[in-house]
């Protein structure tokens, strides 16, 4: 008899939690947006769906905004003239905005600011999706616009195209305080060859690893491929500073333009950071060095930089060097300044330091009067072929340094599966079987 009452009181609260489960899931709202419907409406269907953002109210944690791009193959405009704050989810539910997923409404949403604004900003636990199915990118943003502003924490942008960004230093990201971004399939260019200083700025603070990720982006700023400015060439930078943060499986690539700003072009900098980790990228044309941990402010602890390929396709480009980790001359943080578990490992270099004739591929250093320490610092396993063929560990010789491979153009033939010199991408960098340098 007690057991068979166990068993009714056990039954009885999984059923309990299944009507809770239920309840909660089928709390969650399905919202539409199209600007073609004209007028003020409230959004709970395609025929009453609000024509632009500033009407969405009522949106709660795991509910979903479909956005209207009109039917497969068009596009809709929704012109922006000030930023827009969305509405926050939770830790128990983002809120989603998604590209309609039905022929009449999956063509390509386009976002385009009139005036310079944020297009999203101040929110949390939000989710942006201009992914139909197809791979391809469904939401699109023109004009005047930082992508993500200040305040964009727990939130994730994927699937959206950024090609028209105008007016902006930083036309992507521009945030001084946030936790838990993910910028991930997502198509940009920078064409402003005027006022752009990089694509991205991270105000992220974060004290572990993989809180904030970059991924499986494809991201394009304009460079000069001639022109010197200090060790490297002029252009605009990919992204800069953060901490806490992983790149990983992007490609980032620099392309010729008339780019007139007077600062060097890097695919990262950041003046202090830690925990970060970019791997498994694809870094192209940057004219000044690939990844730039330039400390002025502080050091680096827990900072990572392996399994990259970094390529030069220019014989004129001003090129620098792939990795560089060393000490500004203008540095202004605490003495000693800390290098602790810093990373450089099996790092592909093509064809940087032709263009200058810069000898170091890879960097770990302190050039200058100011004190520093390196502790578990590697740099292990990398390969240069053409150009810069040492490691500059000025200030540096406690380091591990084994395994780093240096080619010339003539050797690289006999090495790799296929190497025409500044083919870039185009080679295939597997090694041949009988590969004696590598």
């Amino acid at each position: 008899m007690g057991c068979n009452g166990d068993h009714h009181e056990t039954m009885r609260k999984i059923i309990l939690l299944f009507i809770a489960l239920a309840s909660w899931c089928s709390a969650a709202t399905i919202w539409y947006l199209d600007s073609s419907n004209g007028g003020t409406h409230n959004g709970t269907s395609w025929a009453t769906a609000w024509s632009d953002v500033s009407q969405i109210t009522g949106v709660a944690a795991g509910d979903t905004i479909y956005i209207s791009g009109g039917a497969t193959g068009s596009s809709q405009t929704y012109t922006r003239t000030t930023y827009w704050i969305p509405p926050s989810g939770s830790s128990s539910g983002v809120i989603t905005l998604q590209i309609g997923q039905d022929a009449p409404h999956n063509g390509t949403a386009i976002f385009n600011a009139t005036s310079s604004a944020n297009w999203i900003t101040g929110m949390d636990y939000f989710y942006v999706s201009g992914d139909a199915g197809d791979g391809n990118c469904h939401i699109k943003l023109t004009g005047s616009f930082y992508a993500m502003g200040d305040n964009c924490s727990h939130t994730r942008v994927s699937y959206v195209e950024a090609d028209t960004l105008t007016g902006l230093s930083y036309a992507m990201i521009w945030t001084s305080s946030a936790t838990g971004m993910e910028f991930d399939h997502n198509l940009v260019k920078i064409t402003d060859l005027t006022t752009s200083d990089g694509c991205m700025q991270l105000g992220t603070a974060d004290t572990a690893f993989d809180v904030n990720k970059i991924h499986d982006n494809y991201i394009q700023v304009p460079v000069l491929f001639s022109g010197l400015n200090g060790n490297g060439g002029n252009g605009c930078d990919v992204m800069q500073g953060g901490s806490g943060v992983s790149v990983y499986n992007n490609k980032l690539e620099g392309y010729n333009a008339a780019y007139t700003p007077g600062q060097h072009a890097d695919g990262w900098q950041s003046q202090s950071g830690n925990y970060l980790k970019l791997y498994k990228n694809t870094v192209i044309n940057s004219p000044n060095y690939g990844v730039y941990g330039d400390a002025r402010v502080g050091g680096f602890t827990q900072y990572w930089i392996y399994d990259n390929q970094f390529v030069v396709t220019s014989s004129t480009m001003q090129s620098g060097s792939a990795v560089v980790v060393g000490v500004d001359g203008g540095y202004i943080g605490s003495q000693p300044c800390p290098f602790t578990d810093v990373i450089i490992a099996n790092n592909l270099q093509v064809n940087y330091g032709t263009g200058n004739g810069n000898t170091s591929c890879y960097s770990c250093n302190n050039g200058t009067a100011f004190t520093a320490t390196f502790t578990g610092v590697f740099v292990v396993n990398n390969c240069a072929v053409d150009g810069a063929s040492s490691i500059d560990t000025t200030g540096n010789t406690g380091s591990t340094y084994a395994g780093n491979t240096f080619l010339t153009n003539a050797a690289a033939p006999s090495n790799f599966v296929s190497y025409p010199r500044f083919a870039g991408t185009a080679n295939d960098y597997n090694c041949i079987a009988g590969a004696t340098s590598l």
